[in-house]
Protein backbone atom coordinates (compact mmCIF):
# COMPACT_ATOMS: atom_id res chain seq x y z
CA UNK A 1 0.00 0.00 0.00
CA UNK A 2 1.40 3.15 -1.03
CA UNK A 3 0.95 6.44 1.17
CA UNK A 4 1.38 10.52 0.61
CA UNK A 5 1.52 12.64 3.04
CA UNK A 6 0.84 16.21 1.58
CA UNK A 7 0.71 19.35 4.59
CA UNK A 8 -0.99 22.64 2.94
CA UNK A 9 -0.86 26.27 4.48
CA UNK A 10 -2.07 28.95 2.37
CA UNK A 11 -1.64 27.32 -0.61
CA UNK A 12 -4.02 27.98 -3.11
CA UNK A 13 -2.27 29.05 -5.65
CA UNK A 14 0.08 26.19 -6.68
CA UNK A 15 -2.28 23.06 -5.17
CA UNK A 16 -3.74 22.34 -8.02
CA UNK A 17 -0.91 21.50 -9.99
CA UNK A 18 0.43 19.41 -7.12
CA UNK A 19 -2.44 17.36 -6.56
CA UNK A 20 -3.01 16.53 -10.74
CA UNK A 21 0.92 15.28 -10.75
CA UNK A 22 -0.01 13.31 -7.79
CA UNK A 23 -3.77 11.91 -8.99
CA UNK A 24 -1.98 10.83 -12.59
CA UNK A 25 0.46 8.82 -11.38
CA UNK A 26 1.64 5.67 -13.92
CA UNK A 27 1.23 4.38 -10.47
CA UNK A 28 -1.53 5.44 -8.43
CA UNK A 29 -1.13 6.01 -4.08
CA UNK A 30 -3.77 3.82 -2.53
CA UNK A 31 -4.00 7.14 -0.29
CA UNK A 32 -3.44 10.42 -0.22
CA UNK A 33 -3.55 11.92 3.45
CA UNK A 34 -3.61 15.97 3.36
CA UNK A 35 -3.88 18.30 6.76
CA UNK A 36 -4.04 21.82 6.55
CA UNK A 37 -2.65 23.99 9.38
CA UNK A 38 -5.61 26.67 9.38
CA UNK A 39 -4.98 28.19 5.96
CA UNK A 40 -6.33 32.02 5.49
CA UNK A 41 -7.33 31.43 1.82
CA UNK A 42 -9.17 28.69 -0.38
CA UNK A 43 -6.87 25.85 -0.05
CA UNK A 44 -9.11 23.74 1.56
CA UNK A 45 -11.78 24.60 -0.73
CA UNK A 46 -9.61 23.54 -3.47
CA UNK A 47 -8.91 20.35 -2.37
CA UNK A 48 -11.97 19.65 -1.55
CA UNK A 49 -13.20 20.42 -5.33
CA UNK A 50 -10.50 18.79 -6.31
CA UNK A 51 -11.67 15.25 -4.68
CA UNK A 52 -15.15 15.64 -5.66
CA UNK A 53 -14.68 16.25 -9.28
CA UNK A 54 -11.84 13.17 -9.20
CA UNK A 55 -14.31 10.84 -7.11
CA UNK A 56 -11.30 10.25 -4.40
CA UNK A 57 -13.70 10.81 -1.31
CA UNK A 58 -12.73 7.10 -0.26
CA UNK A 59 -9.08 7.53 -1.24
CA UNK A 60 -8.29 10.84 -0.38
CA UNK A 61 -8.51 12.36 2.58
CA UNK A 62 -8.13 16.55 4.25
CA UNK A 63 -7.80 17.50 7.56
CA UNK A 64 -8.56 20.86 8.88
CA UNK A 65 -6.46 21.76 11.41
CA UNK A 66 -8.64 23.11 14.60
CA UNK A 67 -5.52 25.10 15.66
CA UNK A 68 -2.10 26.05 13.80
CA UNK A 69 0.53 23.99 14.41
CA UNK A 70 3.58 25.00 12.30
CA UNK A 71 5.17 23.36 9.58
CA UNK A 72 6.80 20.69 11.24
CA UNK A 73 3.73 19.54 13.41
CA UNK A 74 1.56 19.95 10.71
CA UNK A 75 3.40 17.46 8.50
CA UNK A 76 3.98 15.15 11.63
CA UNK A 77 -0.02 15.24 11.87
CA UNK A 78 -0.12 13.97 8.16
CA UNK A 79 2.56 11.11 8.63
CA UNK A 80 1.23 9.55 11.64
CA UNK A 81 -2.48 9.77 9.79
CA UNK A 82 -0.96 7.59 7.13
CA UNK A 83 -1.33 3.85 6.85
CA UNK A 84 0.69 2.93 3.90
CA UNK A 85 3.72 0.89 4.00
CA UNK A 86 5.72 2.93 1.56
CA UNK A 87 4.94 6.68 2.41
CA UNK A 88 5.66 9.84 0.34
CA UNK A 89 6.18 13.12 1.15
CA UNK A 90 5.02 16.16 -0.54
CA UNK A 91 5.03 19.71 -0.23
CA UNK A 92 2.29 22.12 -1.77
CA UNK A 93 4.18 23.78 -4.43
CA UNK A 94 5.60 21.31 -6.31
CA UNK A 95 5.11 19.11 -9.46
CA UNK A 96 5.80 15.59 -9.62
CA UNK A 97 7.55 13.48 -12.26
CA UNK A 98 4.90 11.20 -13.43
CA UNK A 99 6.64 7.78 -13.01
CA UNK A 100 7.90 9.00 -9.27
CA UNK A 101 5.94 6.72 -7.34
CA UNK A 102 6.03 3.51 -9.53
CA UNK A 103 10.15 4.03 -9.78
CA UNK A 104 10.59 4.67 -5.92
CA UNK A 105 8.47 2.06 -5.25
CA UNK A 106 10.31 -0.44 -6.92
CA UNK A 107 13.55 0.24 -5.58
CA UNK A 108 12.20 0.76 -1.94
CA UNK A 109 10.66 -2.83 -2.68
CA UNK A 110 13.90 -4.35 -4.08
CA UNK A 111 15.74 -3.80 -1.15
CA UNK A 112 14.72 -4.29 2.51
CA UNK A 113 17.31 -2.73 4.09
CA UNK A 114 16.17 0.72 2.67
CA UNK A 115 14.61 2.77 4.89
CA UNK A 116 14.76 5.92 3.63
CA UNK A 117 15.18 6.63 -0.21
CA UNK A 118 16.17 10.53 -1.32
CA UNK A 119 16.13 11.54 -4.93
CA UNK A 120 17.35 14.58 -6.55
CA UNK A 121 14.74 17.24 -7.59
CA UNK A 122 14.52 19.84 -10.46
CA UNK A 123 14.14 23.63 -9.82
CA UNK A 124 12.05 25.86 -11.51
CA UNK A 125 10.17 29.15 -11.05
CA UNK A 126 6.84 30.38 -12.82
CA UNK A 127 8.90 31.87 -15.57
CA UNK A 128 10.32 28.20 -16.65
CA UNK A 129 9.69 24.66 -16.38
CA UNK A 130 13.23 22.56 -17.89
CA UNK A 131 12.85 19.44 -19.08
CA UNK A 132 13.89 16.68 -16.87
CA UNK A 133 16.25 13.93 -18.28
CA UNK A 134 16.64 10.94 -16.07
CA UNK A 135 19.09 8.28 -16.44
CA UNK A 136 18.17 5.18 -16.83
CA UNK A 137 20.92 3.27 -15.50
CA UNK A 138 22.18 4.67 -12.22
CA UNK A 139 20.98 2.47 -8.53
CA UNK A 140 20.57 3.88 -4.74
CA UNK A 141 24.19 4.26 -3.06
CA UNK A 142 23.84 3.54 0.44
CA UNK A 143 24.43 7.01 2.56
CA UNK A 144 27.36 6.48 5.00
CA UNK A 145 27.48 8.38 8.69
CA UNK A 146 30.23 10.90 8.74
CA UNK A 147 30.41 14.80 9.73
CA UNK A 148 28.91 15.52 5.86
CA UNK A 149 26.23 13.71 5.97
CA UNK A 150 25.23 14.08 9.52
CA UNK A 151 23.12 17.26 8.14
CA UNK A 152 20.40 17.30 5.59
CA UNK A 153 21.55 17.09 1.94
CA UNK A 154 18.33 17.11 0.38
CA UNK A 155 14.77 18.33 0.58
CA UNK A 156 12.00 16.03 2.19
CA UNK A 157 9.34 16.99 -0.83
CA UNK A 158 11.98 14.06 -2.40
CA UNK A 159 11.53 11.59 0.42
CA UNK A 160 9.78 8.41 0.62
CA UNK A 161 9.93 6.46 3.94
CA UNK A 162 9.37 2.56 4.85
CA UNK A 163 6.63 2.29 7.03
CA UNK A 164 8.39 -0.39 9.28
CA UNK A 165 11.18 1.72 9.40
CA UNK A 166 8.84 4.19 10.63
CA UNK A 167 7.62 2.31 13.26
CA UNK A 168 11.22 1.45 14.90
CA UNK A 169 11.44 4.94 15.47
CA UNK A 170 8.52 6.94 15.48
CA UNK A 171 8.82 7.31 19.90
CA UNK A 172 12.19 9.01 19.15
CA UNK A 173 10.37 11.92 16.82
CA UNK A 174 10.07 14.94 19.44
CA UNK A 175 8.08 18.13 19.58
CA UNK A 176 8.84 20.17 16.41
CA UNK A 177 11.21 18.30 14.94
CA UNK A 178 11.44 19.14 11.39
CA UNK A 179 10.48 15.63 9.48
CA UNK A 180 12.80 16.00 6.94
CA UNK A 181 15.92 16.41 9.07
CA UNK A 182 14.01 13.60 11.49
CA UNK A 183 13.50 11.18 8.93
CA UNK A 184 17.15 12.03 7.57
CA UNK A 185 19.03 12.15 11.16
CA UNK A 186 17.50 8.83 11.88
CA UNK A 187 18.24 6.83 8.59
CA UNK A 188 21.94 8.39 8.25
CA UNK A 189 22.56 6.92 11.63
CA UNK A 190 21.27 3.61 11.52
CA UNK A 191 22.57 3.01 7.94
CA UNK A 192 19.29 3.04 6.37
CA UNK A 193 19.28 5.92 3.67
CA UNK A 194 19.96 5.96 0.66
CA UNK A 195 20.40 8.22 -1.69
CA UNK A 196 19.37 8.12 -6.07
CA UNK A 197 20.63 9.82 -8.79
CA UNK A 198 17.08 9.78 -10.26
CA UNK A 199 14.98 13.12 -10.57
CA UNK A 200 11.78 12.77 -9.06
CA UNK A 201 10.34 15.92 -8.91
CA UNK A 202 9.92 19.64 -10.12
CA UNK A 203 10.10 22.01 -7.11
CA UNK A 204 8.93 25.05 -7.34
CA UNK A 205 11.11 28.16 -5.55
CA UNK A 206 8.95 31.12 -5.17
CA UNK A 207 8.64 34.25 -2.55
CA UNK A 208 5.51 32.43 -0.38
CA UNK A 209 7.11 29.33 0.26
CA UNK A 210 8.78 28.07 3.72
CA UNK A 211 11.74 28.03 3.97
CA UNK A 212 14.42 26.64 6.54
CA UNK A 213 17.45 28.08 5.65
CA UNK A 214 19.31 30.05 8.07
CA UNK A 215 19.49 33.51 7.38
CA UNK A 216 22.30 35.74 8.38
CA UNK A 217 20.41 37.92 11.51
CA UNK A 218 22.03 37.26 14.58
CA UNK A 219 18.55 36.16 15.65
CA UNK A 220 17.85 33.65 13.23
CA UNK A 221 21.01 32.13 13.47
CA UNK A 222 20.87 31.73 17.03
CA UNK A 223 17.56 29.81 16.49
CA UNK A 224 19.15 27.34 13.63
CA UNK A 225 22.17 26.51 16.37
CA UNK A 226 19.70 26.09 19.00
CA UNK A 227 18.22 23.40 17.13
CA UNK A 228 21.15 21.74 16.14
CA UNK A 229 22.55 21.62 18.94
CA UNK A 230 19.01 20.12 20.54
CA UNK A 231 19.21 17.54 17.63
CA UNK A 232 22.68 16.46 18.11
CA UNK A 233 22.44 16.07 22.20
CA UNK A 234 19.52 13.90 21.06
CA UNK A 235 21.34 11.56 18.40
CA UNK A 236 24.22 11.34 20.80
CA UNK A 237 22.22 9.92 24.00
CA UNK A 238 20.76 7.72 21.59
CA UNK A 239 23.66 6.53 19.84
CA UNK A 240 25.23 5.60 23.37
CA UNK A 241 22.06 3.85 24.69
CA UNK A 242 21.67 1.51 21.78
CA UNK A 243 25.54 0.95 21.62
CA UNK A 244 26.33 1.93 18.65
CA UNK A 245 30.24 2.18 17.40
CA UNK A 246 32.23 4.51 19.36
CA UNK A 247 33.10 6.47 16.22
CA UNK A 248 29.59 7.23 15.65
CA UNK A 249 29.40 8.40 19.45
CA UNK A 250 32.96 10.36 18.69
CA UNK A 251 31.26 11.92 15.91
CA UNK A 252 27.79 13.78 17.65
CA UNK A 253 30.10 14.51 20.36
CA UNK A 254 32.36 16.51 18.21
CA UNK A 255 29.46 17.91 16.17
CA UNK A 256 27.53 18.99 19.85
CA UNK A 257 30.90 20.79 21.04
CA UNK A 258 31.39 22.64 17.55
CA UNK A 259 27.44 23.87 17.56
CA UNK A 260 28.34 25.33 21.81
CA UNK A 261 31.16 26.78 20.15
CA UNK A 262 29.48 28.51 17.76
CA UNK A 263 26.69 29.17 19.61
CA UNK A 264 29.12 31.41 22.05
CA UNK A 265 30.66 32.91 19.45
CA UNK A 266 27.24 34.44 17.95
CA UNK A 267 25.15 34.95 20.84
CA UNK A 268 27.73 35.93 23.45
CA UNK A 269 30.60 37.37 20.77
CA UNK A 270 33.41 34.97 22.38
CA UNK A 271 35.75 35.71 20.34
CA UNK A 272 37.81 33.17 21.66
CA UNK A 273 35.71 30.67 20.11
CA UNK A 274 37.30 31.61 16.54
CA UNK A 275 40.34 29.59 17.28
CA UNK A 276 38.44 27.21 19.40
CA UNK A 277 36.85 26.51 15.96
CA UNK A 278 39.51 25.81 13.43
CA UNK A 279 39.53 22.33 14.56
CA UNK A 280 35.74 21.50 13.80
CA UNK A 281 35.44 23.41 10.77
CA UNK A 282 34.90 20.02 8.70
CA UNK A 283 31.17 19.55 11.54
CA UNK A 284 30.01 22.61 9.56
CA UNK A 285 27.47 22.17 6.96
CA UNK A 286 29.28 24.47 4.69
CA UNK A 287 32.47 25.70 5.70
CA UNK A 288 31.74 29.52 4.84
CA UNK A 289 29.23 29.50 7.50
CA UNK A 290 32.45 30.11 9.52
CA UNK A 291 32.94 33.63 7.93
CA UNK A 292 29.42 33.98 7.80
CA UNK A 293 29.50 33.88 11.80
CA UNK A 294 32.30 35.73 12.32
CA UNK A 295 30.77 38.79 10.59
CA UNK A 296 27.77 38.70 12.80
CA UNK A 297 29.71 38.27 15.86
CA UNK A 298 31.35 41.14 15.13
CA UNK A 299 28.09 43.42 14.09
CA UNK A 300 27.16 45.70 17.14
Amino acid sequence: MISVALATYNGEKYIKEQLESILYQTCPADEVIITDDCSKDGTVACIQAFIAQHDLTEKWLVYSNKTNLGFAENFRKAINLTKGDIIFFSDQDDIWVQDRIEKMSEVMQGCKDMGLLCTKEQLFTDAEKPEIKNGANSIPSKITLNPHTRFLRTLGCAMCVRRSFYDTIAKDWYDDWAHDEFFWSMAVLLGKAYQWDYTSIYHRVHSMQYSGHLGHTKEKRIQYLESVIKSSEYLLAYAKSNQLPQSTVDLFTKNVKAHQYRLELVKDRNLACLFKLVPYIKYYYAPKSYLAEIKIALRR
